[in-house]
């Protein structure tokens, strides 16, 4: 197990609609932490809060 913690990262909206728009559009969540360097549970986050602002646009 890698016990180095990593830097905290902020993601502004932008960043978080690029990712739900990848998804949306395909490519599996696995290829979009791997090539962001994200962790599993950033990415759900950053999906979460994106598609709400998005539903809240609505």
């Amino acid at each position: 197990m890698n016990n180095i913690k990593r830097k905290r990262r902020t993601f502004n909206d932008d960043f978080k609609h690029q990712m739900v728009n990848l998804y949306q559009h395909g490519k599996s969540r696995s290829k979009i932490v791997a090539e962001f360097d994200l962790t599993s549970s950033t990415f759900g986050q950053a999906t979460l809060i994106s598609t709400s602002l998005i539903r809240s646009l609505l």
